[in-house]
């Protein structure tokens, strides 16, 4: 299985990462798992700018996929037939599940060794990425980053989203200016809009943490996923979330990424 790297796309698939933490035995399946070996040859839901179609190729050996650009559409292409499954981030499928029926709906985790990938943050320039992993060394030293895992992902209730200010208050001021991330808010519990509109979720929360040890404010602009090369190649945010991709390779793909921040697995959405 070769590696893939699409460097003009903003998620960038890693197919075999020997060092992924994250094995799909360890972790708890209860919503209807089918083999992913069910979907070879399917037709696949994908979303716009994620380079899953790539994965759909090289791991389903199809080629055969229609592209959307919301989760909703994706929803509305598996429940009216016209795809066999969608790909996805599984830690991702889960809110999406839990709020469209896992009665209907059904999860299949595609192993780590045909796929994986891991969460990133793309930065402007590299002094912007070294200060961020300075930041991210020390929550990750002191169990901070554990707990927001636990908090977010594992804790995960779409009727109980907190907002940013319940779980974290800044300390150190804003005198040194401020930082532009942007975010998808399609992407609980990672990005998502809390109940009044304003972004909270496990990405928002750690980018408010890391402005707040470098004593800036920080601001967060809502884009999609097929804008956020253009809007990353721009110049105008200082960081961009919700991103994956290999380590190894990053250097040559143009993008600078600051150091892994969560380990994931994709997984097949399919009607029951």
């Amino acid at each position: 299985m070769k590696k893939i790297l699409t460097a003009v796309l903003v998620i960038l698939l890693v197919v075999i990462i020997p060092a992924c933490s994250k094995k799909t035995e360890e972790i708890a399946l209860t919503i209807g798992e089918r083999p992913h070996t069910d979907f070879i040859g399917k037709r696949f839901a994908v979303l716009d700018g994620t380079g899953y179609e790539t994965v759909v190729d090289s791991v389903f050996d199809s080629k055969d996929y229609i592209v959307f650009e919301t989760n909703e559409d994706g929803i509305a292409l598996l429940k009216n037939g016209a795809v066999d499954a969608l790909i996805g981030d599984y830690t991702a499928a889960i809110p999406w599940i839990s709020e469209i029926g896992p009665d209907t709906f059904g999860i299949s985790v595609v192993p780590a060794e045909y796929a994986s990938f891991d969460y990133a943050a793309m930065a402007k320039n590299v002094a912007y990425a070294e200060e961020f992993n300075a930041f991210l060394a020390g929550i990750k030293a002191d169990g901070t980053l554990d707990e927001m895992s636990a908090r977010w992902v594992e804790g995960y209730d779409k009727n109980k989203i907190p907002k940013i200010s319940e779980v974290y208050t800044p300390k150190n001021g804003t005198a040194n200016g401020e930082i532009i991330v942007g975010v998808n808010y399609e992407c609980a519990p990672f990005d998502m809009p809390d109940a009044d509109g304003n972004p909270t979720g496990f990405e928002v929360e750690l980018m408010t943490r890391f402005a707040d040890s470098v004593g800036k404010s920080v601001k967060f602009e809502e884009v999609s996923f097929s804008d956020m090369m253009p809007y990353y190649t721009s110049g105008q945010p200082d960081y961009i979330t919700a991103m994956c991709y290999e380590i190894d390779e990053a250097e040559a793909s143009g993008i600078i990424f600051t150091d892994t921040y969560y380990d994931a697995l994709l997984a097949v959405m399919y009607v029951k």
